[in-house]
C-alpha cells in the first residue's frame, strides 16, 4: 500500500529579512504540553539560526502566545498575521499559498506511518495482508491534515477530530480503529499519553 506524505518547511517571506537586527520569527505554540510534534524542529530551526547570529545581528523563535492548531497556523501565515515559519505536511493547495522550502527535515521518515490501536484489537490488526482488509477498518486524522485526503483518496474511511488530543481519547472510545502515526512520533505519543489501553501496532506500515 503506498501512501505518500511529504514533509515540508513553509513560510512567508514577504516583508521578512532574516539578517535584520534582533530579529523574532514567531512559529505556532503546540496545541497542549502533551503535543511534543514540534520539539525537534524548535531545536533544529534554533541551531540552524544560532549559525547566523552574531553581535550586530540575531534572530530568536517565540512560540505564539496561545496553542494554534496546524491549519489556522498556515492561514496566519499566509497573512502575514502573527506567524513566520510552519513545518507541515505539504499539499498542492499549501504550496500555492505558501513558499515551500524543500528540505526533507525527517529525511522522508514521517511518510512512514505505523497504527495506534486499542491493545485489545491487536489479533484483529495482525490478520491484515491486503489494502482491502485494511479497508474494513476506520482511521482517525485531524480534520485540516493533509493525510486525511491521502486516506480518502484511498478508499479508507476516517473520522476526524479538532483537536490532536482528542483523537487519542477517541481511539479509545471506539470511535474509530487505528491512528496513523510517524515512525518518528507513535512511540513517544503513547509516553506521554501514558495510557496502557493503547500500543502501536507491529506489522502494518503505510507509505
Amino acid at each position: 500500500m503506498k501512501l505518500f506524505f511529504l514533509f515540508f518547511l513553509l513560510v512567508n517571506i514577504a516583508g521578512h529579512n532574516c539578517y535584520a537586527s534582533n530579529k523574532i520569527v514567531i512559529y505556532a505554540k503546540p496545541e497542549s504540553v502533551k503535543d511534543q510534534r514540534s520539539s525537534y524542529f524548535i531545536k533544529l530551526l534554533t541551531l540552524a539560526l544560532s549559525k547566523i547570529n552574531n553581535e550586530v545581528n540575531t534572530v530568536q523563535l517565540q512560540a505564539t502566545t496561545r496553542p494554534m492548531q496546524q491549519g489556522r497556523a498556515i492561514v496566519e501565515l499566509a497573512l502575514d498575521r502573527g506567524v513566520d515559519v510552519v513545518w507541515s505536511v505539504t499539499s498542492v493547495e499549501r504550496e500555492q499559498q505558501l513558499l515551500p522550502i524543500r528540505i526533507p527535515l525527517l529525511k522522508g521518515l514521517l511518510g512512514y506511518r505505523v497504527a495506534i490501536i486499542r491493545a485489545e484489537d491487536e489479533q484483529k490488526f495482525q490478520d491484515i495482508t491486503s489494502i482491502k482488509t485494511l479497508k474494513k477498518f476506520t482511521a482517525g486524522q485531524g480534520h485540516d491534515w493533509p493525510d486525511t485526503k491521502i486516506l480518502i483518496a484511498n478508499q479508507i474511511d476516517v473520522v476526524t477530530s479538532s483537536t490532536y488530543h482528542g483523537l487519542f481519547a477517541m481511539l479509545e472510545t471506539k470511535r474509530f480503529d487505528f491512528f496513523p502515526r510517524g515512525v518518528t512520533e507513535a512511540w513517544q505519543e503513547l509516553a506521554m499519553q501514558k495510557n496502557s489501553n493503547l500500543i502501536v501496532e507491529e506489522n502494518l506500515l503505510l507509505y
